[in-house]
């Protein structure tokens, strides 16, 4: 069986994979233009190479939280979150 790797990644797995942010949140990149993607019909589709290059932008704007913003963004979990 030959397995496929994933192109395309919904509004819920994108929210996910930025570290559980909000589809409002979300919209507002979109609005904006930090986020590019694409539609099959009504719905959205993120590439994963969009967000990595989404999260790679915002490492360094703030070095004092740096570690913090990078394993947020990758999906980890933080102290500062719970």
């Amino acid at each position: 069986m030959e397995t496929t790797m994933k192109r395309g990644f919904t509004m819920a797995e994108a929210c996910q994979y930025l570290g559980g942010v909000s589809r409002p949140t979300m919209y507002r990149l979109l609005g904006g233009g930090e986020l590019s993607s694409y539609h099959i019909g009504v719905r959205v589709y993120f590439t994963k190479e969009s967000l990595d290059k989404f999260i790679n932008e915002r490492v360094g704007l703030w070095p004092e939280v740096d570690g913090t913003i990078t394993h947020d963004l990758a999906g980890g979990d933080s102290e500062y979150l719970k």
